[in-house]
Parts: C-alpha cells; structure tokens; sequence
C-alpha cells in the first residue's frame, strides 16, 4: 500500500509537467499562426515576379514555335494514320487525339498566362518541360508508326496534367 501511495503522485507529477511544459496558451499558438501566415504572404508577394515585356515576347514566340512544330508532326501523323488502314491504328488514334487534347490545353495555358501574368518563376519552366514532354511523344509515336504498339507502364507518354485527367476519366 504505501507503495501506490508513493507511486501515485509521482506519476500525477510527471504527468502534469509532461502536459504544462508542452502547452501554449491559445493566444500564443494563434499570434504564432499569425505570424507564419504573414510571412508567408509577404514571400508569395516577393517571388510573384512578371516578367519583362522583352522577356515575355520571346518565350512566348519560341513556345508558339514549339507548338506549331508539334501540330505539324500531329499533322503528319493523323494523314499516315488515314493512309493506313491497320487495326493499330484505332490506339494511335487514340494518342494523338490526347496530344492535340494537350497541345490545345497548352496553347490556352499561354493565352492566359499572357493575360495575366503571375507566378512566372513557376510557370516558365514547367510549361517549358510540358511542352517538350509533348513533343517528345509525339516524335516517338512518329518514329514508332506502324510497329506494334503495346500499352506497358514503361511506354506510357509522360504524365501531364491534362494525361492525368484523361486517365480519370
């Protein structure tokens, strides 16, 4: 008995300092909230950088050179697509018809972003790695036209966005 009476408040003890040595009071834990909100917006205000007019000219006129570039290998793939007349082909259909789906999302993603300009440390490089990701399909289902084509996880076309809703749907 006396050793409960012992054991019991030096766990009431250790308990008690356990929880009080943790706590903040609500109105510290909400100025500290606070805090963390207001800095981050004054980083999201810092790094939200337009570009340049000269800067904005020239991305935009090289990435509409990239996607005509890939218009006209999805050009040229749907009029061999049309010329053969295989069983395959319904599958090749069926990936070009995502790439004009994702070229076309590009092409609206550069018409807004034009119109309004934020995040462009953002922006500039992933529309870069998209746009070279379509490209990249679009080749390599031009070089590969006519081999058999086997779905694999290995040979899926590069997750996009646009890939990805695609596969949801």
């Amino acid at each position: 008995m006396k050793k409960i009476y012992f054991i019991l408040p030096a766990a009431i003890t250790i308990t008690a300092v356990i929880l009080f040595s943790g706590y903040k009071s609500m109105n510290d834990r909400h100025e500290a909230y606070q805090l963390k909100i207001m800095s981050a917006r004054q980083n999201l205000q810092t790094t939200s950088v337009a570009p340049g007019k000269e800067e904005w000219a020239a991305f935009k006129s090289v990435s509409e050179a990239k996607i005509r570039e890939n218009e006209i290998v999805i050009i040229e793939l749907k009029s061999k697509i049309e010329l053969s007349a295989r069983k395959v082909d319904a599958l090749y259909k069926k990936e070009v018809a995502l790439l004009e789906e994702q070229l076309r999302f590009e092409k609206a993603r550069l018409e807004a972003f034009g119109k309004s300009p934020i995040n462009w440390d953002t922006f500039k490089p992933g529309f870069r790695k998209e746009l070279a990701e379509i490209g990249i399909s679009a080749k390599n289902l031009s070089a590969n036209f006519g081999k058999a084509m086997i779905k694999t996880k290995d040979s899926k076309q590069p997750e996009t966005y646009i890939a990805n809703l695609s596969d949801k749907n």
